[in-house]
């Protein structure tokens, strides 16, 4: 799995979460990195920050124009207001969807999940390693980037 974050502090707790739910981290910070890693990765998830200042946005737009078939399997994480244009255009790129920050622990992990089976499908990957069941609902309130 891709994490896709500018800030070190949201990067970080991503990271101890995801690895917490026993998923292989890569992370990115920038737009070009990111690309480098996709092109040469095979990743069952891709959680992109899509409206920070560092061209997330446009990575969006680099990986529906140089890997489109890589789009089901991007969940873009914005803090921009559900009814804004900007998610007009997010609905419109064939992702597989996106979470608004807030969002807490299990909602992050359900999107993973839920991205990571339909990626195992489609790539033929194998399956996880089991997780305890059991979780318990924690609210994680990550910073809003401008």
């Amino acid at each position: 799995m891709l994490v896709v974050e500018s800030s070190h502090q949201v990067r970080t707790l991503l990271s101890a979460i995801l690895e917490g739910a026993h998923f292989s981290v890569e992370c990115a910070t920038t737009a070009p990195e990111a690309m480098q890693k996709i092109e040469k990765g095979r990743f069952s998830a891709i959680l992109v920050e899509a409206t920070n200042p560092y061209g997330q946005r446009s990575l969006l737009s680099d990986i529906a124009g140089r890997q489109p078939d890589v789009l089901p399997r991007v969940i873009a994480v914005t803090s921009v207001i559900r009814t804004s244009r900007f998610h007009t255009e997010l609905a419109q790129m064939d992702l597989f969807g996106t979470l608004r920050k807030p969002f807490d622990v299990l909602e992050l992990l359900d999107a993973v999940n839920g991205c990571a089976a339909s990626a195992r499908l489609q790539l033929s990957l194998p399956p996880p390693r089991p997780v305890g069941a059991g979780r318990k609902s924690t609210l994680v309130r990550l910073p809003f980037s401008s």
